[in-house]
């Protein structure tokens, strides 16, 4: 995804894409252990932002995302999480409205 994907970071999180071989939508989530040490913390993050894909997922074309979790979104409400993941999906050109 590294090689030939496209990169873009906002301040909750970095959403990485790539064009998906299998015409399928899919998402990977990463929270590391320097997001939070409390692994509470952790899950409540992988959860927002899977949450948030759910949301937007039905107007996506065929995507590999993965969205990395920055220190910022700890005590994140979802509508904020959900604005900015919409924001860099406009932003890389995979939303248009």
């Amino acid at each position: 995804m590294r090689e030939t994907g496209s990169s873009h970071p906002g301040k909750l999180m970095l959403l990485s894409t790539l064009p998906a071989p299998d015409g399928r939508c899919r998402l990977g989530v990463v929270v590391g252990r320097k997001y939070d040490n409390d692994a509470v913390e952790r899950n409540r993050a992988k959860r927002l932002l899977r949450e948030s894909f759910r949301l937007i997922s039905s107007s996506l074309p065929p995507l590999w995302i993965v969205l990395v979790a920055r220190r910022n979104l700890h005590g994140r409400k979802a509508l904020r999480v959900q604005t900015e993941l919409i924001q860099l999906l406009r932003n890389a050109g995979h939303l248009t409205s």
